[in-house]
């Protein structure tokens, strides 16, 4: 079929799927959740069959610009929003999800370079495991997953994940080589993952982050050996474990625990199991001197669990796209202390004096660098690296110390200053190498 004529093709069937959503709306066949997903399911799987239908990136970059365009009419417009559009926006919760799916799936493709496996299958799993986590979530959940992003539900997070299995499971099956077990344990995997990428995710957000984290996962697995895979499912069923074991103890809501989750699985996939100790550690100690209080709520969401991960993860990146990896290890190890440091601030600023508030914090810093080190052993590198690294604790305990009375804790400004400050302390091992000219490494 001709690329235009394909354009146009899709165009049409994404007018008739929302057009006949609304139509059953108005008629009271379905709900507002169940037409929303309605579209969602169509549209994803009118996407998954591109790789069949589109050999180009233009074709593809063209028409999720137009849908772009069609669909911010349906939400500026106030008469398309209530007419066409209500199919979209009649739900009583905000969302970009719609806007969010042309973008991933224009990333996607970029990404997979038409792959079928690593186009189809990210798409498959968010239409049909997104659609069916908001259905049952909506009918039959009864037990609240507690995060700060939205209304959530641990059926709705069992569906998703028992769908997300059989929609990476059978088209492994049918369309790749890979041998039985591995299907099983790349299916079993990316369930789990996904399912913790879903309650990250919030105001349709997870309709970006599902097909991209799930592409980045499968394009490293689809290569590796059973043994290697059963390591990847053991470690993130060991982490679902620890984490919920220790789950009513501390002050992060459902969403910001499977966020930590992720961010330490990314670590040891990537990095390898010695990347695993810091923020293990980190988040042991945390819930050691930052309980929950009786009677409250947990009050941590995923956007503050963001703040703590993202200066070790782009570490992680560096050592990943090119870096060294032992001086990437130990400006990760870095971001840790000083995220660690910060936690201690935190946790102690309005009960002792600055100095003593800073020096107790920046105490953590030594005993996250010593285990690290310990980890790495016998290819740890300098010594030396891992002092610079404890030391940048005690920049980031007297930084952020001296700025926590300013800062609200409601504020994103608080959780901004917190990410950045360990970012910037942690870059101190790797200023003096280069000041110094050698590494030793």
């Amino acid at each position: 079929m001709p690329p235009l004529l394909a354009i146009l093709a899709v165009l049409g069937l994404l007018g008739a799927a929302t057009a006949g959503a609304t139509a059953l709306r108005r008629w009271g066949c379905l709900d507002a959740e169940g037409a929303r997903k309605l579209v969602h399911i169509l549209l994803g799987l009118v996407v998954a069959a591109f790789p069949w239908i589109f050999h180009d990136i233009w074709p593809v970059l063209l028409l999720a610009g137009l849908a772009l365009i069609a669909l911010l009419g349906l939400r500026l417009q106030p008469a398309l929003r209530s007419g066409l559009g209500a199919a979209l926006h009649d739900v009583d919760r905000e969302s970009w999800g719609e806007i969010c799916f042309p973008l991933a799936a224009a990333l996607l493709w970029c990404l997979a370079t038409a792959d079928p496996l690593l186009f189809s299958v990210p798409i498959l799993v968010l239409a049909s495991a997104d659609a069916a986590a908001a259905l049952v979530g909506v009918r039959y959940g009864r037990t609240e997953l507690s995060s700060g992003t939205g209304r959530k539900s641990w059926e709705g997070a069992v569906a998703f994940a028992i769908t997300a299995y059989m929609a990476v499971h059978i088209p492994l099956l049918l369309w790749s080589d890979l041998g039985r077990v591995e299907c099983l344990l790349i299916a079993a995997t990316f369930a789990v993952l996904m399912t913790a990428v879903e309650a990250v995710s919030w105001r349709g957000l997870d309709n970006l982050f599902i097909p991209l984290v799930g592409w980045l996962f499968l394009e490293s697995w689809l290569t590796e050996p059973s043994a290697a895979l059963a390591e990847q499912l053991a470690i993130a069923c060991a982490l679902c474990f620890v984490l919920l074991l220790l789950r009513r103890r501390r002050t992060l809501d459902d969403g910001a625990l499977a966020g930590g989750m992720l961010a330490v699985f990314m670590a040891g996939s990537i990095g390898g199991w010695h990347w695993l100790g810091p923020p293990l550690l980190v988040y042991l100690a945390y819930t050691v001197v930052w309980p929950l209080p009786a009677h409250e709520q947990p009050r941590h969401h995923s956007g503050i669990m963001l703040s703590v991960v993202l200066p070790g993860l782009l570490w992680l990146m560096a050592g990943h796209h090119g870096l060294h990896w032992q001086l990437a290890f130990v400006g990760y190890t870095a971001a840790w202390c000083g995220a660690a440091a910060c936690i201690g601030v935190a946790s102690l600023w309005n009960q002792r004096p600055w100095i003593t508030t800073t020096a107790s914090a920046a105490a953590a810093g030594p005993c996250v660098a010593l285990l690290a080190w310990a980890l790495s052993l016998p290819h740890s590198g300098p010594m030396l690296l891992y002092l610079l690294a404890a030391a940048a604790a005690i920049p980031a305990a007297a930084c952020f110390a001296w700025l926590r009375p300013q800062l609200n804790d409601s504020g994103g400004l608080r959780w901004t200053t917190q990410m950045f400050i360990p970012l910037c302390c942690s870059s101190l091992p790797l200023v003096a190498v280069l000041v110094s000219g050698h590494s030793g490494l």
